[in-house]
């Protein structure tokens, strides 16, 4: 993965294309670490129960009741606040990270 750029590394940002470097506002450094592979894992299991329960539980929507409408709308709610995180520590990681720890240290 050379030609990815990480932040605090003295490798440039972004992605090398050519004779040029695209995406330098993505922080690679989190997305391919633990937490954000875990956050990818979490955004692809969001759209799987998403697309299962469109696909084969919406025709039972009748005879299934409420417990289909509150599923759909807790995997919707994973997927999009998933979603949120990921591209906000994807692309603020360096200026966010710090300061969500250190709030969270306080809470502690």
């Amino acid at each position: 993965m050379s030609s990815f750029g990480m932040r605090g590394m003295s490798q440039p940002l972004g992605i090398r294309i050519c004779c040029c470097r695209v995406c330098t506002c993505i922080n690679f450094g989190f997305v391919l670490s633990r937490v954000g592979l875990l956050k990818l894992m979490q955004l692809g299991l969001a759209m799987l129960c998403e697309g299962l329960l469109i696909r084969y539980g919406v025709p039972y929507a009748d005879s299934i009741g409420q417990a289909l409408t509150s599923f759909l709308a807790t995997t919707g709610h994973c997927f999009t606040t998933t979603g949120i995180l990921l591209l906000c520590y994807g692309i603020l990681g360096e200026v966010i990270r710090p300061q969500f720890d250190n709030h969270c240290l306080r809470l502690l």
